[in-house]
C-alpha cells in the first residue's frame, strides 16, 4: 500500500517537473519570438 502510494507520488512529481520545464521553454520561446 505504502509502496504504491510513494510510486504514485514520484510519478506525480515527475509530471510536475516536466510541465514546469515545458512552461519555461514555452516562455523562453515566446520571449525569443517577441524580442
Amino acid at each position: 500500500m505504502l509502496l504504491s502510494f510513494s510510486l504514485l507520488l514520484l510519478l506525480y512529481l515527475v509530471c510536475l517537473m516536466f510541465s514546469f520545464k515545458a512552461n519555461i521553454v514555452t516562455v523562453e520561446g515566446a520571449k525569443g519570438s517577441l524580442g
